[in-house]
């Protein structure tokens, strides 16, 4: 599947750095004694309403739904070599944030631990140039990731914060009682149950608004850009979480 990973490697993605896509704790249940569990299987049964949809709210205040248990065939045969083969992949369920991290709540994460980030300490961070270029911006992190002005200046506080290693990913989850995705449930949960290259289909998006990628809109900022013709999220770079629609 071209997810994430995908339209990033192919210039799609536009974000001037990684985010936190995804945060997640493992759906489990104490063990109990075989009496003990059927009785609750009963009360589940006979007292409590069905529910398509479990939500949850984590220790950072952030929705999380429940992704069911089950089965997918993981990996591509169009992409890069290290996503063959395809195979089937079995997973538990698990808890998935509904939203990407926001700059708001990784500043929270920075105030309450003093955390430094990676680019914070090496002083510098890739990202995307104004030329529309891919390349390491001195002086550029999660505040300031094409290195001018913060996200804060730019009214940015509810767009995905960016700029980020995956050590600062780690250590946020760690705050939140949480812990990142493997590949497998972030490639599980992104499918949503389809087999196309993309959760919507094979091809362009259409009039759909769908995903931040590089589109129409980034093309008049980033002349050199490949991007996904025909398509215009309406952004340039990021956008606020929650803009789009969601997978099935």
């Amino acid at each position: 599947m071209k997810g994430f990973y995908e339209l990033l490697r192919h210039g799609r993605y536009i974000l001037p750095g990684c985010v936190i896509t995804a945060l997640i704790l493992t759906a489990c249940a104490e063990q109990k004694s075989e009496a003990k569990k059927k009785q609750i299987e009963l009360a589940t049964a006979n007292e409590m309403p069905k529910q398509t949809d479990r939500e949850i709210i984590g220790k950072d205040g952030t929705k999380m739904l429940l992704i069911p248990a089950g089965d997918f065939m993981m990996g591509g045969a169009e992409g890069r070599a290290d996503e063959e083969p395809v195979h089937q992949v079995s997973l538990d369920a698990f808890y998935l944030d509904k939203y990407e991290v926001t700059n708001k709540l990784f500043q929270k994460f920075v105030r309450e631990t003093s955390y430094e980030t990676t680019a914070e300490r090496e002083g510098r961070a890739a990202g995307v140039t104004s030329g529309g270029e891919w390349e390491v911006i001195p002086g550029a992190n999660w505040r300031k990731p094409e290195g001018g002005e913060t996200v804060f200046e730019s009214n940015r506080e509810e767009h995905p914060v960016v700029s980020v290693s995956w050590y600062d990913a780690d250590a946020y989850c760690r705050w939140a009682d949480k812990r990142l995705p493997t590949e497998a449930e972030f490639e599980y949960a992104s499918r949503a149950g389809t087999r196309t290259i993309y959760w919507w289909g094979d091809g362009n998006l259409g009039s759909q608004r769908t995903a931040n990628i590089a589109d129409e809109s980034a093309k008049r900022q980033f002349l050199d850009l490949p991007i996904m013709a025909g398509y215009d999220d309406g952004y340039e770079r990021s956008a606020p979480v929650g803009s789009f629609d969601p997978n099935p």
